[in-house]
């Protein structure tokens, strides 16, 4: 496995257990709370590939 397939798959972990919680906040939440997350969340993933 290359160093790039593994910051990958590190990346997908962490934004899988990172998605957990926020995906309980967000059945509790309106729709513009729903929106913020995801895009945190797409801006975590970004942040954690790298210059994948």
């Amino acid at each position: 496995m290359s160093f790039k397939s593994l910051r990958w798959r590190t990346a997908g972990l962490v934004a899988f257990l990172m998605g957990i919680p926020m995906a309980e906040q967000a059945q509790a939440a309106d729709g513009g709370n729903i929106v913020g997350a995801a895009i945190d969340l797409a801006l975590s993933i970004a942040s954690i590939a790298g210059d994948s």
